[in-house]
């Protein structure tokens, strides 16, 4: 990630705020509000837990497709918009 990036994507998805904190320590600013964890587009935003920490592989890939499924939708109803 380097702060050229930022111009390149519309968005920039982290998978929690740990890796936010460290994102807004390269770029500096959000000012076009690019910068989101994954999971902030479902119904229940939240970080998504790192099994290396927890061990369970399945809980973080239920999160990581409820995150996709959700970011999906919020794109399609943005270009529908």
């Amino acid at each position: 990630m380097t702060k050229e990036d930022y111009q390149k994507f519309d968005y920039l998805l982290v998978m929690e705020s740990y890796n936010t904190k460290n994102l807004m320590g390269i770029l500096g600013e959000d000012p076009h509000q690019k910068v989101y964890r994954l999971l902030d587009f479902s119904s229940r935003p939240r970080d998504i837990a790192d099994p290396w920490y927890t061990g369970d592989f399945d809980r973080t890939h239920q999160d990581v497709m409820e995150g996709l499924e959700a970011f999906l939708a919020f794109v399609l109803k943005t270009k529908e918009a």
